[in-house]
């Protein structure tokens, strides 16, 4: 027999639980804080990369740039981040993104008590003769963008007799250069030569030894193959060949420094990727030290000479690019053990003006159970952003607001454990994204969240952080709005099957 109260009382049930949910919903997204946990994982402070610069500066190696593994973004293709390290096991980020452009093909070195880039590739073919200096890796000056040695990439730098010296490199489609140039200052540069003795390539090396400038190797114009010829000079005009065959294989995409009064070829692409090392005392006669050394066969690595030992790092091996690190100290190679740092992101929907109104001061704060080394946000006025291969990034056809700007600026700390940044809501909504980067290798967590100045108790303070903190984070929400929406199913079901099983009995019995 159909009981239409019981349908009705079903209905009334099935209506409360719904007010129920909608109204959790609806405080969890106005309320005055959400809170959010640290998500962490393992992460490869520089990720994998080739073709790109390794520079001692500040008592530290610096990585600069380069080319990565083609991301799902082919825009993320080449990096403008720029990291450091004093014992090659600890890397920390400096910046990301540089104001310099991503590139490939770069070079760059210490000079002045500055660190220097200069040119390379910035894209498919695009060559650029940009060049920047920074005096602490982190904050960059344009020195020019248009230097007179005009766009190139794959060339050499060097500081020899006080001064900066561009040599050789690519300087349009198929076209090298076997010219010369100096500068004192790194703003007025003067042409030694345009026609070096040696022929034009790029992919060469240079090094300074024995008070004269040394080129080696390098690649000719497509369909000439490589080099292994050495040349010297101690003016940069007249050079001279100090052998027309090295004793290594011609190549390009390989590194050479000095070492224990020798200069050291190593590894490259040799019509195929080598792992060979060979030194030599005079540029002429060259001893084969290893023809397979621990670090395998790869090209477009980098290489330097820091801490009395040569480092190797990345490159592009037959198995795809590398972030590896060794060190050679003058009897054996010891690869440096993983012990990358951490990074995190969480981000979070301030809605506008649900949570703030035009102007107002909103506050985010972030309290951590370990130091962080390093915390960043940035905040985006589209409705899509993208992290791409680890990395914030955003299509060009999504531009940043310009009344915010504040992208990947630094927390100043308030207590210990916790930062705390301000800014001025802008009249959209915003997508905030936190990235977090620990002092040492373990993996801190905390909580993240964000309010306007004014609720409550202020929001400023850190007991405001610790309040938040035994808030619960989103999953506690979640799993709550789950059962909720589990006993509606339910009650849903229930009401269906018995008002079928009602309306077929009639039927029967009629």
């Amino acid at each position: 027999m159909f009981h239409p109260k019981k349908l009705v009382l079903g209905l009334v049930v099935l209506a409360l639980l719904l007010f129920v949910t909608v109204g959790v919903y609806r405080a969890n997204g106005a309320s005055t804080r959400s809170v959010f946990l640290l998500q962490t994982y393992g992460q490869d402070m520089w990720g994998e990369r080739c073709d790109f610069p390794l520079v001692v500066f500040d008592n530290r190696m610096w990585v600069l740039g380069g080319c990565t593994n083609p991301p799902p973004n082919p825009l993320s293709l080449y990096t403008n981040d720029v990291w450091y390290s004093t014992d090659g096991q600890n890397w920390y980020l400096a910046v990301d993104p540089a104001p310099w452009s991503p590139r490939q093909g770069h070079t760059a070195i210490a000079f002045d008590d500055k660190l220097w880039i200069f040119g390379g590739a910035i894209g498919y073919c695009k060559l650029t003769a940009d060049i920047w200096c920074s005096e602490d890796g982190e904050n960059w000056t344009l020195v020019t963008n248009s230097a007179p040695w005009g766009p190139r990439s794959g060339h050499t730098t060097l500081v020899f007799d006080n001064k900066l010296w561009i040599i050789g490199g690519v300087i349009g489609p198929n076209i090298r250069a076997n010219d010369v140039w100096y500068s004192s200052d790194g703003v007025n540069w003067h042409q030694s030569t345009d026609n070096a003795g040696w022929v034009p390539r790029d992919s060469h090396q240079s090094v300074v030894f024995d008070d004269k400038m040394w080129i080696m190797g390098g690649c000719l114009p497509t369909g000439k193959g490589f080099k292994n010829d050495v040349w010297y000079s101690s003016d940069g005009v007249n050079w001279t060949q100090a052998t027309a065959s090295a004793g290594w294989a011609p190549r390009d995409a390989f590194t050479a420094c000095c070492f224990d009064n020798r200069m050291w070829v190593m590894g490259g692409d040799a019509d195929g990727r080598v792992a060979d090392v060979w030194s030599s005392t005079d540029g002429k006669n060259w001893k084969l030290v290893t023809d397979s050394a621990p670090w395998g066969r790869r090209e477009s690595h980098a290489s330097t000479v820091f801490d009395g030992k040569i480092w190797v790092v990345g490159g592009n091996t037959d198995g795809g690019m590398l972030n590896d690190v060794w060190y050679f100290s003058g009897e054996n190679w010891h690869e440096v053990p993983t012990a990358f740092g951490w990074r995190s992101f969480d981000f979070m929907h301030v809605r506008y003006p649900e949570i703030a109104e035009f102007g107002e001061n909103i506050v985010i704060t972030v309290k951590t159970d370990k130091p962080l080394g390093q915390l960043h946000y940035s905040g985006y006025m589209q409705k899509i952003y993208l992290v791409v291969d680890n990395r914030i990034t955003h299509h060009n056809d999504f531009s940043s607001d310009p009344s915010f700007s504040e992208i990947f600026q630094p927390f100043p700390e308030i207590s210990e454990n916790t930062y705390q940044v301000s800014f001025t809501m802008p009249d959209h909504d915003l997508f905030l994204t936190v990235v977090a980067y620990a002092t040492d290798n373990s993996v801190a967590s905390g909580n993240f969240y964000i309010h306007k100045v004014g609720w409550e108790s202020g929001g400023n303070s850190s007991d405001d952080a610790e309040e938040a903190s035994d808030l619960g984070g989103p999953s506690d929400q979640w799993f709550l709005m789950q059962i909720l929406y589990m006993a509606i199913l339910a009650g849903l079901t229930v009401n269906v099957v018995y008002l079928w099983i009602t309306v077929k009995r009639r039927t029967t019995s009629q």
